[in-house]
């Protein structure tokens, strides 16, 4: 269409077309302060148009929403970001709760952190963790347990030290023992009484406690002993007669002509004799053999690392290669600090298990019995930075820079010589390059090797266009036109004078007309629309000559053109007038109102989750009657609402399912502890002979209470979850009924 007039209104104002005149009132997204005054851009951030979880970015003419980190959507409507859901993003020791907004992130009990990194409380080291007296505290991952010490006993939940504690003093013949109902004193074995006085047992005084024949009872203090009669002699302790049974006469062996083995020894017994091997030999005393200690069966003495070697009745033990013995045992020799290995240049020697290796040092490489030099270079290990070649050298390689340029830190950085006094002659200017420099010679000279000499440019035969229009004139580095009439100098050139801008020629045309500029010479042209009559240019009417207009606008004349104004409702795009979106202006609406655009008009309507009321747009509460879960929350947001499981339950809120903690968690409970899962959480229940203690399980002292129902003749041992029942010295288990008997 035919060009317009100039706007005639300013800076973001719009040119309305009135009958006889025009407005100009300002664009949208701008505002004037007062009459009088230009249109400046509208902060529609001040009416808050964006989500409360947005962020309003006022822009030059318009605005934009942009949703806060921690939510999704389009500004205009916000949701809140579950980020609990994101895996790993708290420590493996902590739990995720989501926030509108954001998340926590809280350590698990018995551990401390902000929650990204949880370490285990040391709680032997706070001032508020007691454990009783003689005893010590041991950490444990998320929890702790009291130890006590060795020679002290748990009673009652506390440490009891071994001491006398009975009141009055036990006989010097009896102990103190510590039982569930106090300390009391008892016997020793071979004693008896109540503990306060103490009298020897005489053992010789019960039947066939010694054999009958060819023996006699000795009563000893707590004990007593049998002896052979005089006449008859004993093999050994007298507890060997007590288990054969009888004494034999000395004279037997030596009497007798006996079998035995030359090896064997013959030793009398009942009466009679028996032949007996020596020590390192097996058999039946008539045969005697060797016995092989080596054999692996036998579980020979030998220590490890060395060969055992059988001899008649003995063995020998020798150490491996590379070993020496201690007297005892079998050691390693160290043979890189005897200086005894043998190693080539470039390497060093490592000892190993009763040998040694020699590893090649850092930059040589095992060829045979030789370390030889690796050459990182040819073998691409060694990456050097752009403008470097790397050198190799014996045992390591190095990068060099080239010529021209100089290291810089991991780089090879170029020199720039025109900083240093590099000299360039006259005339001339350095010019720094990759590795080197250059001297430039001025505009208008000419490098002759050493020097710049100056270019007489009217007569280089290269420049046969010089001066057109005028006579050239050489000078120092450059050359200078004198011009013809009608020409002006720029002073490389010639150029013709422009008549249509020459300040005094301004007047040279007729109104409403053009000038054009000739060579030396000018001519006038009526404007766009007017046309010559006669010697004036007179405004052409357009509106008159068909509808140059488009659809929905109307055609206006002007001055040497016409308008085109569109229809109320269309604006100007392009070459047509289309439907102005008024829902574009953010203040067409309420900011709580959804704008829809309709053709030359609009509708404001509340949006999808309000509705209207007392001229506002007030939201729906989708809660009172929402599809979530009897085992969920029912959260209303702003136009929506969203359903969340109940803690110990997990699904998408319309259907939650139970958490199995006991599978889902790592050890919840501790690890004396049993997890059993119940709905929405879970419980932990000690095993049996463990107590609870808070977070704890600690064994049970079934010892505490009647000796564990032990047998009165037994003590009772307390296990970690458990206890046994052991007969004391003197006593035997029956093994048909739980009871101690003496021996």
């Amino acid at each position: 269409m035919p060009s317009t007039l100039n706007n005639p209104c300013g800076v973001n104002e719009e040119c309305k077309n009135t009958d006889g005149s025009y407005n100009c009132p300002c664009q949208v997204g701008y505002y004037r302060p007062a009459s009088n005054m230009a249109c400046v851009d509208m902060d529609e951030c001040k009416n808050k148009p964006c989500h409360p979880n947005a962020t309003c970015l006022n822009t030059i003419g318009s605005y934009s929403c942009t949703c806060k980190r921690e939510f999704t959507g389009n500004g205009s409507y916000c949701m809140d970001i579950d980020e609990c859901k994101t895996s790993n993003i708290c420590h493996s020791r902590a739990l995720c709760t989501n926030l509108i907004g954001g998340f926590l992130c809280s350590c698990q009990f018995g551990f401390t952190g902000d929650g990204f990194t949880c370490q285990d409380v040391d709680e032997c080291s706070l001032s508020n963790t007691t454990c009783p007296s003689f005893s010590r505290c041991i950490n444990s991952p998320g929890s702790f347990v009291c130890s006590c010490l060795n020679g002290t006993v748990a009673l009652n939940n506390s440490c009891e030290p071994p001491p006398q504690l009975c009141n009055p003093a036990c006989d010097t013949k009896g102990l103190c023992h510590a039982s569930a109902s106090g300390y009391q004193c008892v016997c020793d074995l071979g004693f008896n009484g109540n503990g306060l006085t103490c009298s020897d047992i005489d053992e010789c005084q019960m039947d066939n406690i010694c054999p009958q024949n060819d023996t006699k009872c000795t009563n000893l203090p707590g004990s007593f002993s049998c002896d052979c009669k005089t006449g008859y002699t004993l093999n050994g302790s007298h507890w060997r007669v007590y288990e054969k049974g009888t004494c034999v006469d000395e004279d037997t062996c030596m009497n007798s002509s006996t079998n035995c083995h030359p090896l064997a020894e013959c030793l009398v017994f009942q009466g009679s004799y028996f032949c007996q091997c020596p020590k390192g030999y097996e058999g039946n005393g008539t045969d005697c053999w060797d016995v092989n200690e080596c054999d692996q069966s036998q579980g020979h003495a030998c220590p490890s690392f060395s060969h055992c070697f059988n001899t008649n009745g003995s063995y020998i033990c020798t150490c491996w290669e590379g070993f020496q013995s201690n007297g005892t045992l079998c050691e390693d020799i160290d043979e890189c600090t005897n200086r005894s290995f043998v190693c080539p240049d470039n390497s060093t020697c490592r000892n190993l298990e009763g040998s040694y290796n020699c590893l090649c040092d850092q930059g040589f490489s095992e060829n045979g019995s030789l370390c030889l030099d690796i050459n990182e270079c040819f073998l691409g290990l060694i990456k050097c930075p752009n403008f470097s070649n790397c050198i190799n050298k014996i045992g390591y390689s190095i990068c060099e820079c080239w010529e021209g340029y100089q290291a810089s830190g991991t780089e090879c950085s170029d020199i720039n010589e025109c900083t240093y006094n590099t000299t360039c002659p006259e005339k001339s200017t350095c010019v720094n390059t990759n590795g080197s420099y250059q001297c430039l010679c001025d505009i208008g000279f000419v490098s002759t090797g050493d020097l710049c000499l100056d270019i007489d440019e009217c007569i280089d035969k290269q420049q046969e266009d010089l001066c057109n229009n005028g006579s050239c004139l050489n000078v120092a580095g450059s050359y200078y036109c004198k011009c013809f009439e009608g020409f002006r100098s720029n002073g490389t050139e010639c150029v013709d004078i422009d008549e249509c801008l020459d300040s005094s020629n301004s007047s040279v045309c007729q109104p409403n007309s053009v000038c054009f500029n000739t060579i030396g010479s000018f001519h006038c042209f009526c404007s766009e629309g007017f046309r010559r009559h006669g010697s004036d240019c007179q405004d052409e009417n357009e509106c008159q000559v068909g509808n140059p207009c488009p659809k929905h606008s109307s055609c206006h004349n002007t001055e040497g053109s016409f308008q085109c104004v569109c229809d109320p409702g269309y604006e100007f795009v392009s070459s047509g007038c289309e439907d102005i979106n008024e829902c574009k202006n953010d203040t067409t609406c309420r900011s709580d109102q959804v704008c829809t655009n309709l053709p030359g008009e609009y509708n404001c309507s509340c949006q999808l989750g309000f509705h209207e009321e007392n001229e506002a747009c007030v939201d729906v509460n989708e809660c009172g009657n929402s599809s979530c879960s009897p085992l969920a929350y029912c959260w209303n947001t702003p136009g929506s609402f969203s359903c969340h499981c109940r803690l110990g339950f997990a699904g998408n809120g319309s259907s939650c399912e139970d958490v199995d903690e006991c599978v889902a968690l790592t050890n919840p409970c501790h690890l004396a502890a049993e997890c059993r899962n119940t709905p929405g959480s879970f419980v932990c229940v000690c095993k049996p002979g463990f107590l609870s203690v808070g977070p704890l399980c600690t064994d049970m002292d079934e010892c505490q209470q009647a000796n564990g129902r032990c047998h009165s003749a037994a003590t009772c041992i307390n296990n970690i979850g458990d206890f046994k029942c052991l007969c004391n010295h003197g006593f035997e288990l029956l093994t048909t009924v739980p009871l101690c008997i003496p021996h």
